[in-house]
């Protein structure tokens, strides 16, 4: 932590699991739009909308931050969805 910010690339995770869906992330390569030319990507597009224990259903993938002191902590992701939903 520098400056009082965190700041990490999606591709950076520690783990992930798919906490029993069919979907799983993957790394793609070559987006012109994303930082470093990769991006994290979750599927198969099958259609699956995860909209309640979403924590416990949907694929995830977990970072690990020290945080050094207690305090209020902001996150902001730069996402993009290109599905029918509209919401990332």
């Amino acid at each position: 932590m520098a400056s009082g910010q965190v700041v990490f690339e999606a591709e950076h995770y520690y783990s992930t699991a798919t906490n029993g869906s069919s979907d799983s992330w993957s790394l793609v390569s070559g987006v012109s739009q994303a930082s470093g030319n990769q991006c994290m990507t979750v599927g198969p597009d099958d259609g699956t909308y995860w909209t309640s224990n979403v924590s416990s259903t949907a694929p995830r993938m977990d970072y690990k931050v020290n945080f050094t002191t207690t305090g209020q902590f902001y996150m902001h992701i730069h996402a993009d969805s290109t599905g029918g939903s509209g919401t990332a």
